[in-house]
Formats: C-alpha cells, sequence, structure tokens
C-alpha cells in the first residue's frame, strides 16, 4: 500500500538532490575552479550575472529534459509487475 508513496519520495528526493542552488551560493559561490557547481548554478551564474538570458535558459531547458528522463527511468523501474 505505500509503494506509490515511497515512488514519489524517491522522485522527488531526487529531483531536489539535482536542483542544488542555495547552498552553493551561499556557502562556495561554485567553488574553487567551479569544484562545486551544479548545472543549475551554473545557469542561474549565466542568465542573471552574467545577463547571458539565452544561454542560462537554454541550460535550463537542458537540466528539464534530464530531470524528466531521470524520473521516467526511476518510475520505469519502480512501477507495479502484475
Amino acid at each position: 500500500c505505500l509503494r506509490p508513496t515511497r515512488v514519489f519520495v524517491l522522485i522527488t528526493i531526487t529531483i531536489a538532490a539535482l536542483g542544488l542552488f542555495v547552498q552553493i551560493d551561499v556557502m562556495t559561490q561554485g567553488g574553487p575552479v567551479d569544484a562545486t557547481s551544479t548545472l543549475v548554478y551554473h545557469a542561474v551564474r549565466m542568465g542573471y550575472h552574467q545577463q547571458q538570458i539565452g544561454y542560462g535558459s537554454a541550460l535550463s531547458l537542458v537540466f528539464f529534459v534530464l530531470v524528466l528522463m531521470v524520473a521516467l527511468v526511476q518510475r520505469f523501474l519502480t512501477r507495479d509487475r502484475d
């Protein structure tokens, strides 16, 4: 009975882990030589700080497709087998 809830929590946690921004921005600003930079942090930095809106939007679209693929794979692997 808890299987749908477990799948939802697994997908939600994965999406949250991929979307780290605030912790990186506050603690390291991308770290030494971009060691702690993520795709989301890079997209925001390009879009807002360096005013490259198109590049930041393209990175956001790539991130969306990546998260969608990961969620679909997780959903496929955790489906009910009747």
